[in-house]
């Protein structure tokens, strides 16, 4: 019996899904060139495939087809997943929460009738309700 790790099937899918909708194409160039393109679609914020295929489109004189959105995430289907994906959140909600409270925690004593310190109080307040709220949705036990 085959054993596959969540790894190698996210893998496999976006290798499917990667099939299914674009064609693979080697360029071979200076490796200097390569390195500046490279190193400027990372400055950017893009892929270099985006950058090939506006160039490529211009070079014919075609439009780039529009990018397909991602479809919303589904809810999970059944109560069991619903109380993991929730206490997930949760998690990162005390993570947020447990920082404002170190910002609150550090700020001078001089400064503690300011209006920052006011709203991270209030900020730590409402977010130690939300958890407790949130944790009674699906109680632990």
């Amino acid at each position: 019996m085959e054993v596959i790790s969540l790894g190698t099937a996210a893998t496999m899918a976006k290798r499917k899904w990667n099939k299914e909708h674009y064609t693979n194409i080697t360029v071979a160039m200076n490796p200097e060139l390569a390195s500046k393109l490279k190193g400027a679609c990372k400055e950017g914020g893009e892929s270099v495939s985006s950058v090939i295929t506006r160039l490529v489109a211009a070079h014919l004189d075609a439009e780039i087809p529009p990018l397909k959105e991602n479809p919303e995430k589904k809810a999970p289907d059944n109560r069991g997943r619903r109380s993991r994906e929730l206490w997930k959140h949760i998690a990162a909600i005390e993570a947020i929460c447990s920082g404002e409270e170190e910002y609150l925690s550090n700020i001078p004593e001089n400064l503690q009738g300011s209006i920052r310190y006011e709203n991270a109080e209030n900020s730590v307040e409402h977010m130690r309700s939300a958890i407790d709220e949130l944790k009674e949705a699906y109680p632990v036990g």
